[in-house]
């Protein structure tokens, strides 16, 4: 027996929704003659799709322009650092929460890494000229 495989060539992401119990998402799409089609998976497979999509992200641009330097780029809006619950061996853990617009994402951390990412962007900041500063002028 030989499985078929539905293709459906979205052209659009239009809406989505989760089931009331949270168990399945619904992604709602138009194809290429306006057609509504729609995509269920299981809640579990969010996660997978959230750490996916932006290596999915980076191959579209490298072959699209052939440029590995090329990246999605979002303004960060705000942060978020929380403790956690201690690690096996009661370090201390940290949750730090970045987010633009509706979208953030979490990541735990122990404190020497924080510690290790505030030093990287001090000494980069420490070779870099002062910017210039120009007073806006109302007209």
């Amino acid at each position: 027996m030989v499985d078929l495989v539905k293709h459906i060539d979205a052209s659009a992401l239009t809406t989505f929704e989760v089931d009331p119990d949270g168990a399945r998402v619904h992604f709602h799409v138009r194809d290429h003659e306006g057609s509504p089609a729609e995509l269920v998976l299981p809640a579990a497979c969010l996660t997978q799709l959230l750490m996916t999509l932006p290596r999915m992200m980076r191959d579209a641009l490298r072959n699209r322009h052939g440029d590995d330097s090329l990246r999605i780029v979002y303004p960060l809006e705000r942060y978020q650092i929380e403790l956690a619950q201690p690690s096996a061996a009661g370090a201390p853990q940290f949750i730090l929460t970045l987010g633009s617009g509706g979208f953030a994402v979490s990541f735990a951390s122990t404190g020497e890494a924080l510690a290790d990412i505030a030093r990287a962007i001090l000494g980069d900041l420490a070779g870099c000229p002062e910017p210039e500063h120009h007073p806006s002028r109302l007209s």
